[in-house]
């Protein structure tokens, strides 16, 4: 391949990737503005609080709380990050099929190996990023298939993506936490590991 297949190829995929992180970003642009908005009545609330002119709970004449306003709060914060968490693991697994097409199509093969992908890769001059996207493969499969081999070995090295709430809870895709920074992470990885829009290649591609 020449220097200009090559450059050719670099921003095809470049452009491919700045598409999914734009849709990306429209997909969890609402959970975005309704946790805004969420945060912002939460303040406006509890600046009425400090000064009197409202309360954190309405109470009988019991005295026994009926409403609890700080947790109507939190339970609607929960609902929002719980449909973060989906998109998120969405475009976990986009993300890396994504990865996994270009490179298999720059391979010439249907079956993605990543040892192989990576060497390939390498040997043409571009810089792997391999714990990184070794950590995406993991999470794809796990927020695709729950529990299992990818699940465990994620957990393994990465025990921090899993909420477990006792001992005999097994990591699976019910308690996988993908946050905002691992997903950043991700696309970063796959943007310094692919294929660039300034050629970098120095041997021809396998």
């Amino acid at each position: 391949m020449n220097l200009q297949m090559n450059t050719v190829r670099g921003w095809l995929f470049q452009a491919k990737l700045d598409d999914l992180r734009h849709a990306y970003a429209a997909a969890r642009s609402s959970c975005d503005h309704d946790r805004a908005r969420l945060e912002q009545q939460w303040a406006a609330f509890q600046a009425q609080v400090d000064v009197g002119t409202a309360v954190l709970y309405e109470e009988d004449e019991d005295g026994q709380i009926i409403y609890d306003y700080s947790e109507h709060f939190g339970d609607t914060n929960a609902e929002i990050e719980s449909a973060l968490s989906l998109v998120r693991q969405a475009f976990v697994i986009s993300l890396h099929h994504l990865w996994e097409r270009e490179i298999n199509k720059f391979m010439k093969t249907k079956k993605y190996e990543p040892k192989e992908a990576y060497h390939a890769l390498e040997a043409v001059g571009l810089i792997v990023q391999r714990d990184e996207l070794e950590r995406l493969r993991l999470a794809c499969n796990v927020a695709k298939h729950s529990e299992g081999r990818s699940a465990d070995e994620l957990f393994a090295t990465n025990p921090e993506m899993f909420k477990l709430d006792d001992a005999y809870d097994k990591p699976a895709y019910d308690n996988l936490i993908v946050t905002d920074a691992d997903l950043e992470s991700f696309f970063a990885s796959v943007v310094k590991s692919g294929f660039q829009r300034q050629s970098t290649f120095k041997a021809k591609a396998p």
